[in-house]
């Protein structure tokens, strides 16, 4: 998006980040949840040792997905030129999604495999999937000769084509013992996944339903250019959701895993970290972004983004609760309460459609940014009760009062400090949040926010 703010108009932009949020609307429903059940199951056959149940899983939910991906992907196709003038108001529109689409089926596989891989333990493929495919992505778009507004979204289909290539041959050569097993097919298999899986698809649809609906609504009710400015606020503030909601991605196997051990006082124990570690990591993070909401617009995308900054710091207060969130549902769903989570989905995904339809038309871009922080916090209170009926959990909120008190503090300190070593603004930035995240770490140990023996007593407990 840095290089891009750069090389596309600020309507350009929107228009790219408009088919992109369009597509990305029916991602999840090529997957149908399996995916999610993948990552729950395979840890379980793994214990178990039932490798030809794993390899039957693998091979199911590769071929279901490859089929449900490219019907869609028809689809896509067939709509595209209507969608062109009844919807984006643009012609290039048609190109773009073309070419989104064979990303859009390739993606797919590259998740199937991803999910595969940390179900089994081999987390770094996990991990590394999305770094490789935006790698690529960037380099394509700094040296591809011809650069237009298609540019990106060729750049997104070769680069998902070569890490499906890539995954798919180290899943050959690490896995091998499984996939070499004969197995024979049973439905049953099938039938596990998707009853975890159906549960998820409403899950993982309302999730994605929140984060691309208000771009949704903005492209029909305003200009591709109010878009572009809302799609460099967005990220920004998913940043901050993907930095502590990832822990749960990661996280999830291994409750799964504890879950079938039967081992409850660790799921019980180590969520409650979880819970409380995840805070301490967002709250410094988004009082930053809402504090410098301006500058961090400015020195990533641009002047002609700045208009974006009020956007920004509400997403960003919204952000902070719904990261928390993401990991209520990774506990809920994982122990098996998946419908639980439903129930919530459709509860937050109803509240913000409604808020975007009421807003966006009058507001513009802070309406769709005020929805979207509501529907975050709404999901926060809610998966909060959820985990404390599904899983016992104790917040720990002294010590998210303290977290908070101490975000601020850091938060003048790093006002206290700045432009001391007159090196230019971003360097000087650099080295100031280093010193600040280090008198943020010193101060939560000196606080006892940060306990080292219970991170150290939740470690043994895994072991054992």
């Amino acid at each position: 998006r840095f290089v891009l703010t750069r090389k596309l108009t600020v309507e350009q932009y929107g228009l790219f980040y408009a088919v992109f949020s369009f597509v990305g609307l029916f991602v999840l429903f090529k997957n149908m949840g399996l995916i999610n059940a993948l990552m729950k199951l395979i840890p379980e056959y793994r214990v178990k040792k039932k490798f030809a149940e794993i390899k039957q899983s693998v091979v199911s939910v590769f071929f279901i997905n490859f089929v449900v991906s490219l019907i869609l992907g028809i689809f896509f196709i067939l709509i595209a030129p209507t969608l062109s003038v009844l919807y984006f108001g643009h012609i290039d529109s048609i190109r773009i999604l073309y070419l989104l689409t064979g990303f859009f089926v390739f993606s797919t596989l590259v998740e199937v495999i991803a999910a595969s891989f940390m179900g089994l333990e081999q987390n770094i493929f996990y991990v590394l999937r999305e770094l490789l495919i935006n790698g690529v992505v960037l380099l394509f778009v700094l040296f591809y000769p011809l650069f237009e507004v298609t540019t990106p979204a060729l750049g997104y289909l070769l680069a998902t084509l070569l890490v499906f290539i890539i995954y798919l041959l180290a899943f050959a050569i690490k896995n091998k013992r499984i996939l070499s097993i004969k197995v024979k097919y049973e439905f049953r298999v099938v039938k596990a996944l998707i009853k975890f899986g159906a549960p998820m698809l409403l899950i993982l649809a309302g999730a994605r339903l929140i984060q691309f609906l208000d771009t949704a609504v903005l492209t029909y009710f305003r200009s591709l250019t109010e878009v572009g400015i809302y799609n460099v606020a967005l990220p920004i503030a998913m940043l901050l959701i993907v930095l502590v909601g990832e822990m749960g991605a990661i996280l999830s196997p291994l409750v799964s895993e504890l879950k079938a051990r039967g081992n409850n006082n660790a799921l019980k124990v180590g969520f409650e970290m979880m819970q409380k570690y995840g805070f301490f990591l967002a709250v410094p993070v988004g009082l930053i972004f809402f504090s410098y909401a301006e500058t961090i617009i400015d020195i990533l995308f641009g002047a002609d983004y700045v208009a974006g900054a009020n956007a920004l710091r509400i997403l960003i207060t919204g952000g902070i609760f719904y990261a928390i969130y993401k990991l209520n549902i990774v506990g809920i769903s994982f122990v098996g309460k998946p419908k639980a989570v439903t129930k919530i989905v459709l509860i937050i995904a109803f509240f913000d459609l409604i808020l975007n339809l009421l807003l966006v038309p009058r507001y513009g871009i802070e309406g769709a940014a005020f929805a979207t922080a509501i529907s975050f916090l709404l999901a926060f209170v809610l998966s909060i009760n959820a985990t404390k009926k599904h899983l016992n959990a104790n917040y720990p909120l002294g010590s998210w009062v303290l977290i908070i008190l101490l975000g601020i503090v850091t938060l003048f300190f790093i006002d206290f400090i700045k432009g001391f070593t007159g090196l230019g603004l971003i360097l000087d930035g650099g080295i100031v949040l280093v010193i600040a995240a280090i008198f943020y770490i010193i101060m939560g140990i000196i606080l006892r926010i940060i306990d080292i023996k219970e991170i150290k007593g939740l470690l043994r407990s895994q072991s054992e």
